[in-house]
């Protein structure tokens, strides 16, 4: 009886959409970028097999090839040497004098001679010979130019 003698009222309740149906909200703030992933360390038996040669395939994209690249050592106390002989070939001077090369680097880090553990700049430049760092040409005394080997 009291259900047919009070009229239909609505409780409040909406029926529930399917989460599929309901827009993607993008986050406040900048997007996070996906994670990298670094590749996994050699297997003793990958290593193996690089050694000999076996196995060894042309890389199939230019990234897996950059990847690959064995990245060049450079000795703390050449490290200013070699970034003012990149700025020079950049500048259009792939085999400056030693001279120019001198002042630069001075201006830059005074004790390099000190830190390299030598007192002329002669002794420096030969050190970085001998090390693999740079091909020297020396044609007549005054004219002694350096270029990069690494």
């Amino acid at each position: 009886m009291w259900a047919s003698a009070q009229p239909a009222v609505s409780s409040g309740v909406v029926p529930l959409e399917p989460l599929s149906a309901r827009p993607q909200q993008q986050p406040v703030g900048k997007p996070v970028p996906p994670p990298v992933l670094s590749p996994a360390p050699p297997t003793p038996a990958q290593t193996a097999s690089s050694i000999s040669g076996a196995g060894t395939s042309q890389p199939s994209s230019s990234r897996e090839h950059l990847l690959e690249e064995p990245a060049r050592h450079i000795p703390s106390k050449f490290l200013v040497l070699v970034q003012e002989l990149e700025a020079m070939k950049k500048e259009g001077s792939p085999e400056p004098l030693w001279s120019a090369v001198c002042l630069r680097v001075y201006k830059r880090l005074p004790s390099v001679l000190a830190k390299a553990g030598v007192t002329k700049w002669k002794a420096y430049m030969l050190l970085a010979q001998k090390e693999g760092i740079v091909d020297l040409k020396i044609p007549r005394p005054g004219d002694e130019t350096v270029s990069l080997k690494i």
